[in-house]
């Protein structure tokens, strides 16, 4: 089960950097660190399922977005292009 008072803070964190991406790292550290990474990613991904966020893959690297209405990861492109 989702964590809901996570599930606010990385929502309410994220729409504060509604044109970033971030790591789970990263929103682990703009959340000081109140709750555990793995937590941190299991809500992301909760978050991602419930289509709250959108979870972007550059090489090999799960990066979270809120920009889900901006954020078209089908142009993306690995290397020079």
């Amino acid at each position: 089960m989702t964590d809901i008072t996570c599930a606010t803070a990385i929502q309410d964190m994220l729409t504060l950097y509604p044109d970033c991406e971030m790591r789970v790292p990263d929103v682990w550290r703009e959340l000081d660190e109140k709750w555990p990474q793995a937590l941190v990613l299991e809500t992301l991904e909760a978050l991602v399922q419930d289509r709250v966020v959108v979870r972007l893959n550059h090489e090999g690297t799960a990066w979270y977005s809120i920009a889900m209405d901006r954020v078209d990861a089908s142009h993306w492109q690995d290397g020079p292009g």
